[in-house]
This record gives structure tokens, sequence and C-alpha cells, in this order.
């Protein structure tokens, strides 16, 4: 399918293979490899990272080529969804291909969302995503008095110096939907072209980025598209503005025949009146200059029944996507709980019509329509990765880990995590970790077709532990091997004892013997002594004769 390089290790729950160098490296060998990591850190980074993080302003023309299609989150708003979120469901919804997340929020002081909307805009920023905060407003909508007005001015005040520095992908809602039922709907709508006026005006002077954030304001009635020309221009605007309307499917389409603004069964009528609504969207965007969004709809009655099955769903999607399409206006689906389970990080039985949107998005700036778009697939969401060392080199080659379209090449990029492990474009991931490393490492990567990145990259987490030095077994060196025992001379013999002279023996008186000859020897104290002598020298020479041997 594609070339992969060395496999060097594999996930922890499979057969884990990592290769590791020897403690002991030539150092001239570590300044290749550091000097390799910049290299590989410095490609890695320039076209197929999805991290978001725009220092230049984007004007609100670019920002709607590069929404494409996106999705309204529950797990911002919720209480209980809040408190089951994590990263992996950013990340299934980045790697589906969605390109922005409107985050609603329905808490007061803006303060009390920030424990979590700093974790969920960041989580957006690093898998691609561009966030929108956008406020649910109710005390304001519910009952619009001017300390009700005052303190959502202030809300918004609030939230746009907390991200002031926060890159210029991140933009703000002013209000997720007026209901019909809200004074604020009610016309004229003099409250609520001064309630955006007065919001506008706190957000640009909050300071960092926000005199070029880009700023959302809808009409009422249920962001009515039609009603959008009752809308006044914030004199503070900027030039940063978009307009939202919805088309009325926000709740999703209607089987019931006598609601005819919300019907719907694939009829030309019902057709039509979804161009006419998209069209007035136009008209006032071609009038003022301002982009538009579509901010809200289902593919189902979710909530009124929820008896379209899947097939009637995506019938509606392929209707409704197309009229958006075919006027390039970007969209967001409603909701994330519809389709995905934030407890469990799975998708339920509607990923099927999550499936049917993706393949209908709206193409995004420099794709190539006649591009196969087909994104890579990651065998999982998150991977713990084998242990790293401190002070040791450290590989994985990530290829090993997702699938691409048939004959196509991967490239691999490195969005986010800390500055010791880099990615080269073939997914082989390689760095040091130092002291200040030591712990659990999340890094987030991401893969790409290769080709102008036409079906958007896709990310991954991968859990890496650093242990410290001080934490692994210590090696013990080998037994020092001993001298043999060295053979001690043995003890020298010493000289013996001199000999005295044997006592003298009492003379005999005998009688007399024959004469004989003489002799030197014969009877005389020298034959005595050269015996003792002889005795002794034999002696010696046999003792030396041992030892030599013993020594041997």
């Amino acid at each position: 399918m594609f070339n992969k390089m060395q496999t060097i290790s594999i996930n922890k729950d499979r057969a884990t293979a990592m290769i590791k160098t020897n403690k002991i490296i030539n150092p001239y060998m570590k300044i290749a490899i550091a000097l390799s990591s910049v290299l590989i850190a410095t490609v890695s980074n320039l076209s197929y990272a999805e991290l978001l993080n725009s220092k230049t302003p984007i004007t609100p023309q670019e920002m709607v080529k590069k929404m494409g299609s996106g999705v309204d989150s529950t797990w911002s708003e919720v209480p209980n969804k809040i408190a089951e979120y994590t990263t992996d469901a950013s990340v299934a919804f980045a790697n589906k291909g969605f390109k922005h997340i409107r985050l609603r929020l329905a808490q007061d002081p803006a303060a009390d969302t920030w424990t979590y909307l700093d974790e969920q805009i960041q989580d957006a920023l690093d898998n691609g995503m561009i966030p929108i905060i956008a406020n649910q407003s109710h005390a304001f909508e519910d009952n619009p008095t001017a300390q009700t007005q005052a303190d959502w001015v202030q809300w918004w005040q609030d939230m746009a110096v907390h991200y002031k520095d926060y890159p210029y992908e991140l933009m703000f809602d002013l209000i997720v939907e007026i209901a019909a039922s809200s004074p604020l709907s009610n016309e004229p709508i003099d409250q609520l072209n001064e309630a955006y006026e007065q919001a506008v005006t706190a957000i640009r002077g909050a300071g960092g980025y926000n005199d070029k954030r880009i700023v959302i304001f809808s009409a009422h009635k249920r962001s009515d598209a039609t009603r959008m020309n009752q809308l006044d221009i914030p004199t503070q605007g900027n030039n940063f503005l978009i307009g939202e309307f919805h088309e009325g499917y926000a709740s999703g389409p209607s089987t019931d025949s006598t609601n005819p603004h919300y019907y719907w069964d694939g009829g030309e009528d019902e057709i039509q009146l979804m161009t006419d609504r998209a069209d007035a969207a136009v008209a006032w965007s071609e009038s003022t200059g301002i982009p538009i969004w579509e901010g809200a709809w289902m593919p189902g009655n979710y909530n009124k029944g929820n008896d379209y099955d899947i097939a009637r769903q995506i019938n509606f999607v392929e209707d409704f996507v197309k009229v958006l399409n075919d006027r390039n206006i970007p969209h967001a689906v409603n909701a994330t709980k519809k389709f995905y389970d934030v407890a469990t990080n799975q998708w339920n039985e509607l990923e099927e019509v999550v499936d049917a949107i993706m393949m209908l998005r709206l193409g995004l700036e420099g794709e190539d329509p006649d591009v196969d778009k087909q994104a890579p697939v990651w065998t999982n969401t998150t991977f713990t990765l084998p242990d790293a060392e401190q002070g040791d080199i450290y590989s994985y080659d990530l290829s090993v880990d997702v699938s691409g379209p048939e004959g196509g090449a991967l490239i691999f990029a490195k969005v986010s995590g800390s500055d010791w492990l880099n990615v080269s474009e073939l997914g082989v991931i390689t760095g040091t970790p130092l002291s200040t490393d030591t712990g659990e490492n999340i890094f987030i990567m991401s893969t790409s077709d290769g080709i102008n990145n036409s079906a958007g990259a896709v990310n991954a987490s991968f859990i890496i532990d650093v242990i410290p030095t001080s934490d692994l077994e210590p090696i013990t060196a080998p037994e020092p091997i001993t001298e043999p025992e060295l053979i001690t001379e043995p003890e020298l013999i010493t000289e013996p004892e001199p000999i005295t002279d044997p006592e003298p023996i009492p003379e005999i008186v005998s009688e007399p013997q024959p004469e004989r000859l003489e002799s030197s020897s014969a009877g005389s104290p020298g034959l005595s002594l050269f015996a003792i002598l002889f005795v002794y020298l034999l002696k010696s020479i046999i003792t030396k004769k041992t030892y030599r041997k013993n020594s041997l």
C-alpha cells in the first residue's frame, strides 16, 4: 500500500519489539542524531501539521473558505458531557473531516467556563478544527432587561480579555439562536441591534488580537435568513464579521405535512423552500459584503419523535447540503451528542449519517475537486507506546498504526507535544528525553494522503512514559575476575642442627686381636662424618626436586 521504514516498535498491546541503542554511545553519533532531529522537526512542520495558530488576521472571506463542514458541540454546554469530555472526542470529529466546531456555553459568569473551555479550545486548535465560542444567552434572551443585557455584554468582555492572545482562528458567536418567542424577536429589533453594538465594542476594546478577531451575529426568530436585512452592522465590526443564519432545521426536519416550514419528504416544494432561504442569506451577504454561515441543522427529527430512519436522513443530507454547497456556504451539523458518546468515545448507529455528510462536505480552499478524498485511518485514536528511558534514544514507526488510500503515500507530522520527540515525513519518531521530560508525555501526530492534503490530515494521540534514570533497575557490574591464588613457596628447609660428637663409649678391655693392614678409613672418625654429609646432601637433592614438581 505504501512504503514503510523499518518497524522499530509496535504497541504494548501487541508484540513489543523496540530497538534501543547501547547506553555507551559514541559522542559523535549523539551529535549527528541531534542534528537529524532538528532537521526532521523543521521538515515535519512545514506543510501537513494541522495545528491552528495564526498570528496574522484572517479575513471573513478567507475564513468561510476554511470552515467547510462543522459541528455544534454539547460537551461544552451540558454538565455531564463537560465532565465526560476527553481529547479523544475532538480527535474523533477531526478525523472524520470536520473543520470547525461551535462550543456552546450556558454558564455564567464567563470565568466558570474556563476550567474546561481552555482545554476544549486548545484541543480543537491542535486537531485542525476552528473553534467558535457561542453564548446561549438564556437570561438575556428570556428576560431582556437593562441589567441582563449589561451582564451579557460583560460576559463577552470577560471572555474576550481571557482569550485575547489566542490565535485568529478562534471566533466569537454572540448568540446561539434567538427563539421566536423571545422578546428580542419582537420587531423592530432595536434592543437586539443595541446589544450587538455594545458587545462588539467591548470585544474590540479587550486588547490582544480582538481588534481583528471575527465576530458572528445573527437575526432574530431562530436566525431567520429572511430577516437578516433588519440587522444593523456594528460600527466596530472592523470588516471582521460573519453573518449567521439557520435554514429552519436546527432541530431537524419534520414528518408533519401540516407544518410546511419544517416538513421534508424529498419533494420539489421542500427543496425550493431550502433554496429560497439560502438565497435570502446570499442576497444579504452580497448587499453588505459580509460572508455567511449556516450555524445549526439536523439531518433527523431527533428531538421530536426521531422517526426518520437512516436512509431517509441520508436523503435529507443530500438535498440540504447540496443547496449549501452550490452557494459555497459552510455549515455546522447539530450536535455532537446525537452521533457520538463522549463517555465511551464511541460513534453510535448514526455514524453512517456523519459519513454521508463528510462525503458531501464543502470543498476547502486549495483542494483539487478531481482528487479522491479518502482520508487515512488510524487503527485507534489513542496509542500507549513502550516506555522511554531518560537519556536513551527512542524510536518508533507510526506507519504500522495507520492505513491510507491504496497506492498512496502518507505524510506524517507532529501536531503537539514535548520538544524532545520529532517525527519524519515517513512516520518515524525519534528523540532523546531529558530529566525534565520524565513522566507521562502526550503527543498528537497527524497523517495525510500526501496529495495536496486533499482528504485532510487525521490525528491520533500517543502516550509515552519517560522513566527517570533513578527508577531504572541498576545494572550490576560483573564480578571481577580474581587472580589465581599464588602457590606460596614451601617453607625453607633449615639446616639440621649440628651433630654433636657422640659420648665416648666406655673402653672395653678385650683380648688382643691379630694385627690388620692399615687403612685411612677403617675405624677412623672421618668415615662417620663422610657418611653424615652424604646423607644430608642426598636429602637436599630429593627436597629440591619435589619443590620444582609441585611448582609446575
